[in-house]
Parts: structure tokens; C-alpha cells; sequence
């Protein structure tokens, strides 16, 4: 990486040598030298491998003038998603044209105790467990095809799983270990193709083409004062930072918890602003606003309340106001899981699907009579997507297993559906729920 006032220092001092007594020529050495080391518009950061060991990898050198601020690139019509249409109640009958159960296979390396994220990727269904540090693949069908490595602090272990990334370029899962300070590159049956380190900290990964999207949140990247600080960094495949974004104060983050989220849905990756309530499509080192959220056109936080947030001020308004906790982006709609906080507590979540072709919202209705089973389960919240027109929830057996106990629900399910809640043990690895949305 070069340093350009460094090497213009020493261009000028060995000119200089040739023709000026040594004395004078040591003077002016040092004058350059610290001309350079004291101008204010670059920095220097040498950021060595967080991990001890055999993967100490060689030293990355960054400049201040090499890791740019991330962009605003103009793009499509940006997204006006208001929440309040939740008050438009439609049954689930008619938002989802048809569902079906995939039940996860249980054995004994398969066991999923909580899904943290989901990806529908090669013909298979990618399940991180973070809780049990482990990631699981499935074939479409359900049955275990593999997982990846084995927890323990060994060459080729994971200390924790904490984010998992589909890499589409190399058609590569990449596992995020945390706790170790490393990435472990592996293919879509298992098969460990390479382990780096990290050089500083994020707890969120994601690829858009030959970047890397890291999610730093409010970690403490102390050790570099180029990078720290902003919630995205862009770097490239060998984790070389180059862009960088999403800044906050020292004040609102001594303060205040961050709880965006960094996605990638079918090849594009989406970054939201929790305060402004904008979520961003992330290309390279572009941002392009991708929707805003609002409730009746207003904000959730007003400009001076985004500047001084705290924990307590940001409970205080998600107990005032409508508000988005989960969202999934395809081609042809966005879903916003939708909390309200004054409605009746069992009535408090619902889903709200947009088409970003119509501009139509869909709200599943709550307390009408359900004609199918997959419409009495809609009021879960959705967990991943499966194509440009198809959502994935979560169903634990013990739901399916309660439906039997019900004879309002028992009678609307079909006999597959009562064979398959029968033979459920509670200890069974949750079923996904696919559901394939009407054109709307």
C-alpha cells in the first residue's frame, strides 16, 4: 500500500544527499520526516492478525486515503413502506397460494437447538445453530447432507459459529468464528477449503460479488483508528479494507446498543439504519436506499433524538410506536415483521408483505377461522426466503403436535399433515414451513 507523503519525503531527502554537506542533509531529512508524520489528513494503521498461532498471516497496512467513505449511489425509486397498513387484515388463504413441510432430518450431528439464520442455496437449506456452535446442511428434501467442522480449538475447529455467508462467487459457505478471530472457507458438501484470520473485529459477513461486507456494529476496533467507529467496513477478498461507512458518535455508542442487521437476499446484500429507519442496498462501496420505513410518513426518532440516543430513550419509543423487527427483501416483495404495542399482546406481531410490483400490501388477519393448516401457523414470523416468490418459517414440533389436541384444527388438516404431527418427537429438529405467495 503506498503511502504517498512518506514516499514523496524520501524521494526529495535522497535528491537533496547529493548535493548538501551531510549535516544539512540530516536536517532536512528530518524536516520532511516530520512534516509527513504530522499531517493531519492521513493515517497510518498496521493491522496484524488477531489470531496466535499458525495463522498469523503478514501485516495489513492501511491508510487513511485508501479506505474511502462508502458512497451514495443514486439508484431505483426508493421504497416508502408504511407500517400502518397492518390495520388492512387479509387471511392468509388468500396471500399464500400454497405451503409445504420440509421436516429437517434428526441424527446425531444433525440436532438443530435454535436457527439463527437460514439460506436457501444450492439445492440445500444451510441452518446456523448458533447456540450450539454449530452449522447444519440439508438437502431440499430435508434429509442431512453435512456440517461444517467440529467445535473445539483445533487446526480446522470453530470455537463459536456466529454468522454464516454464502459466497456465490466460489460458490463457498463461510463460516464466521468470533470467539477464534478466524473464517473457515468451506464447500456445499462440508469439505474445509481454507481458514484466515482476522485482522479486526465484526460480527456480520456478507458478500456482493468480490467484496466483503463486514458488519463492525459498536465494536471497539481501538487498534485502528481508521476503521473504528463505523458500523460497515467493504473490504476486498483478502479482507483488505476499502471502504467504510454508517458512523457513529463515541457519545451514542457508549450509550446505545446497535441492533442493525446486514443481509443477503438471492445475491444482493441490504444494510438497515436502525435509527433512520432506512434500509440500504450495499453494491461494492456504493449504499443505494433501498426503502424507508415509516409510520403515516413519519419517522420513529426525530433528527436530535437520533444524534443523543441511549437504551432507554430507544425502548421508550418501540413502546410508543410501530416498529420493524425482522425484514426479508425478494425480487417481488419485501415482508416486515411488524410489531404493534397497542394492540392485545397475543395480537401485538404481525406480518406485513409489500409487493414492489403492485405496490399492494397484505396483512394476515388474525381470529378468523383458518381453512388450512398452514393458515393457522402464518402468525409466526418468517425466518428466510426461497426463491423471488416463496417465504421459510420455522415451525417447532411441538406446534404441530398441539394442532392434534385441537379438533377445530385437527379437522382442516390433511391426512399427510396428521401422519407427519403423529410421528413428531418433541426432541425432533424443528420443520420448515415453504410458502409460495399469490401474484399480487
Amino acid at each position: 500500500m503506498r503511502i504517498h507523503l512518506f514516499k514523496q519525503s524520501m524521494h526529495r531527502c535522497r535528491a537533496l544527499a547529493a548535493i548538501l554537506p551531510v549535516g544539512i542533509f540530516i536536517c532536512v531529512t528530518l524536516l520532511f520526516g516530520a512534516t509527513a508524520c504530522s499531517n493531519k489528513g492521513t493515517s497510518v494503521n498496521v493491522l496484524h492478525s488477531l489470531t496466535e498461532g499458525n495463522l498469523a498471516g503478514e501485516p495489513i497496512v492501511l491508510s487513511s486515503d485508501s479506505v474511502k467513505s462508502i458512497e451514495t449511489q443514486p439508484g431505483g425509486e426508493c421504497l416508502k413502506l408504511d407500517l400502518s397498513n397492518i390495520g388492512k387484515r387479509t387471511p392468509a388463504s388468500e396471500i399464500y397460494a400454497s405451503y409445504r413441510f420440509v421436516p429437517l432430518e434428526t441424527t446425531g450431528k444433525s440436532i438443530v437447538g435454535q436457527v439463527e439464520k437460514i439460506l436457501a442455496c444450492d439445492g440445500c437449506f444451510c441452518i446456523l445453530d448458533r447456540q450450539n456452535a454449530n452449522v447444519v446442511l440439508f438437502e431440499e428434501d430435508g434429509r442431512y447432507r453435512c456440517r461444517l467442522g467440529e467445535k473445539g480449538h483445533g487446526a480446522g475447529e470453530h470455537v463459536d459459529a456466529w454468522d454464516i455467508a454464502y459466497d456465490r462467487e466460489n460458490n463457498q459457505l463461510v463460516l464466521l468464528d468470533l470467539s477464534g478471530r478466524k473464517l473457515l472457507r468451506y464447500d456445499m458438501h462440508g469439505k474445509l477449503q481454507g481458514v484466515e484470520p482476522m485482522y479486526y473485529l465484526y460480527s456480520g459477513l456478507e458478500f456482493w460479488k468480490d467484496h466483503m461486507i463486514c458488519h463492525t456494529g459498536n465494536a471497539h476496533n481501538g487498534f485502528s483508528d481508521i476503521l473504528d467507529r463505523c458500523q460497515l467496513v467493504i473490504a476486498d477478498r483478502a479482507q483488505m479494507p476499502v471502504a467504510k461507512g454508517f458512523q457513529v458518535s463515541e457519545e451514542a455508542r457508549s450509550q446505545f446498543t446497535y441492533a442493525t442487521r446486514l443481509r443477503n437476499f438471492l445475491g444482493e446484500t441490504y444494510f438497515d439504519d436502525l435509527l433512520s429507519d432506512t434500509i440500504w442496498s450495499i453494491r461494492g462501496t456504493y449504499k443505494v436506499p433501498f426503502a424507508e420505513v415509516r409510520e403515516k410518513g413519519k419517522a420513529r426518532f426525530t433528527h436530535n433524538e437520533r444524534k443523543h440516543m441511549t437504551d432507554r430513550l430507544y425502548v421508550e419509543r418501540n413502546e410508543a410506536c410501530l416498529h420493524a423487527i425482522a425484514w426479508h427483501v425478494t425480487p417481488r416483495y419485501v415482508s416486515l415483521t411488524v410489531v404493534d404495542p397497542s394492540a392485545d399482546r397475543h395480537k401485538q406481531i404481525s406480518n406485513l408483505v409489500y409487493s414492489r410490483k403492485s405496490g399492494d400490501y397484505r396483512c394476515c388477519s388474525h381470529g378468523r377461522k383458518p381453512q388450512r393448516l398452514g393458515d393457522h401457523l402464518a402468525g409466526s414470523s418468517i425466518d428466510g426466503i426461497c426463491g423471488e416468490d416463496a417465504f421459510i418459517r420455522i415451525v417447532e414440533p411441538m406446534q404441530l403436535v398441539s394442532c392434534l389436541k385441537s379438533e377445530e384444527i385437527r379437522n382442516i388438516m390433511s391426512e399427510e399433515e396428521r401422519g407427519l404431527a403423529e410421528s413428531l418427537s418433541l426432541d425432533d429438529n424443528p420443520i420448515l414451513m415453504i410458502e409460495k405467495l399469490y401474484d399480487f
